[in-house]
C-alpha cells in the first residue's frame, strides 16, 4: 500500500474527509471542530464550498489557515451531488467518509470505522447514528445490537427488507457514517448522480456495492444527524423551485434493483421495489403538500394526479401491502386517484410532522 502525505500527516490508511457546504455557517463551527478532533489523526477534510451566500464560505478558509489537514475548495452552486464529487476528485485518501455541514461526529467515529474495516477486511464499513431533533434529544439508529459482517448474498437479503419495509433497515439510505474504498470509488468510476436532487446517497451507496463482497455493520453509534423537524432542508425547498425532484427516490431505486439483479429473479425485485416505490410516493406527497399556498396549489395538484396516473405506478400501488407502520390511508387515495383528498391528508400528516400545516396564504 502506498504511503500518503498530506499536510503534516504522513501514514498508511488515510483518510478523506468529505463535506459539502452550503448556507451552513450556524452549524458549521461544530461539525468541522468534530471532524478534527477525532481520536484517529490520519486524516484529511475537503471542505467543498458550494457557492455558499452566508458566511460559510469564509468559516471553511479559516479552518484551512489554521490546520494543514484542511482543504477548501470553492465552486458555483451546483448541489450536494457535484460538491461531493468535487471532494472526490481532489481526495488522496486510502478511505472516504462523508459528513454534511450540519451534521457532527462522535470523537471516535473514524478509528472505529477503520478498525472495524482492519478486523474484518470489508468493503464497506457502516456505523450507527442519532436522529438529534431541535429539542437536543436524540434516538439511537442501528440495526445490530453487535457487530455484524454480511456477505453479498446477506446484504441482498438485508436490502430486501428495507424495500419491503422503508421504516426499517435504513443503514444504506445515506453516505455519512460509512467508509468507503477509495480504490472501488476510483476503479469503479462511482459518482453521486448530479441530476438527482434528492436520494443520491441511495444511488451512490448501491453503485458502490455493486461492487462489494462484504459490509461490516459495527455496533458503535458514530454519527449525529440533525433533524430539524421545519422545511429548511433542501428536499424541503424543492416545492417552490421544482417540485417533480421530490421524487428522486424513484430513479434512485434503478441502482438498488441492479445490485439485486445478481441472485434474484425480476419478479422478486419488481415487487419489493414497488413497495418501496409507493412508500416513498407518500412520503414526498406529504412533503410535497404540507407546502401548498395560492401560487402552487394547482401545479402541485397536476403533479401529483400525472404521477398517480403513470402506469408503472398503477402497477405498483394496486399490489400494495402497507408493512407494519408504513403509510396506509394516502396510497388507498392515490389508488383510488383521489386527488384532493391525496393532498388533504398529506396536508394533515405534514402538520403532525413539523408542526405546521405548510404555507397556506
Amino acid at each position: 500500500m502506498a504511503i500518503s502525505t498530506i499536510g503534516d500527516t504522513v501514514g498508511l490508511d488515510v483518510v478523506s474527509v468529505i463535506v459539502p457546504v452550503y448556507n451552513s455557517a450556524s452549524y458549521l463551527h461544530r461539525c468541522i471542530d468534530s471532524i478534527l478532533g477525532q481520536n484517529y489523526r490520519e486524516i484529511e477534510v475537503i471542505l467543498v464550498d458550494d457557492g455558499s451566500t452566508d458566511s460559510s464560505g469564509e468559516v471553511c478558509d479559516s479552518y484551512g489557515r489554521k490546520d494543514s489537514r484542511v482543504r477548501v475548495i470553492h465552486t458555483p452552486n451546483r448541489g450536494v451531488s457535484c460538491a461531493r464529487n468535487t471532494g472526490l476528485e481532489g481526495s488522496n485518501g486510502s478511505f472516504v467518509c462523508f459528513v454534511d455541514s450540519d451534521d457532527f461526529l462522535e470523537d471516535y467515529a473514524v478509528k472505529a470505522l477503520v478498525d472495524g474495516h482492519k478486523r474484518s477486511r470489508a468493503d464497506l464499513v457502516v456505523g450507527g447514528f442519532n436522529k438529534v431533533k431541535s429539542d437536543k434529544t436524540a434516538l439511537q439508529i442501528r440495526d445490530f445490537p453487535l457487530d455484524q459482517l454480511l456477505t453479498r448474498a446477506e446484504l441482498e437479503e438485508y436490502t430486501l427488507a428495507y424495500l419491503h419495509n422503508p421504516r426499517q433497515r435504513q443503514l444504506l439510505m445515506s453516505s455519512w457514517a460509512k467508509l468507503f474504498r477509495s480504490s472501488i470509488i476510483r476503479d469503479r468510476k462511482v459518482t453521486f448522480r448530479e441530476e438527482l436532487r434528492v436520494a443520491e446517497d441511495v444511488a451512490f451507496n448501491f453503485d458502490y456495492l455493486q461492487s462489494v463482497e462484504s459490509v461490516l455493520f459495527i455496533k458503535e453509534i458514530i454519527y449525529n444527524h440533525q433533524k430539524l423537524g421545519t422545511y429548511d432542508s433542501l428536499s424541503m425547498k424543492l416545492v417552490e423551485e421544482q417540485p417533480r425532484g421530490l421524487f428522486g427516490y424513484i430513479p434512485a431505486l434503478g441502482s438498488v434493483s441492479s445490485f439485486l439483479q445478481r441472485s434474484h429473479s425480476e419478479a422478486v425485485i419488481g415487487r419489493a421495489i414497488g413497495q418501496c416505490y409507493v412508500y416513498h410516493v407518500a412520503l414526498f406527497m406529504i412533503r410535497a403538500c404540507g407546502q401548498i399556498n395560492r401560487r402552487n396549489i394547482f401545479p402541485i395538484y397536476r403533479l401529483i394526479d400525472e404521477l398517480i396516473s403513470a402506469s408503472d405506478f398503477r402497477t405498483h400501488v394496486k399490489a400494495y401491502v402497507p408493512a407494519e407502520g408504513n403509510y396506509k390511508l394516502i396510497p388507498f387515495l392515490m389508488r383510488m386517484k383521489f386527488v384532493w383528498l391525496v393532498m388533504g391528508v398529506s396536508w394533515y400528516e405534514a402538520y403532525k410532522l413539523y408542526g405546521t400545516g405548510g404555507n397556506i396564504k
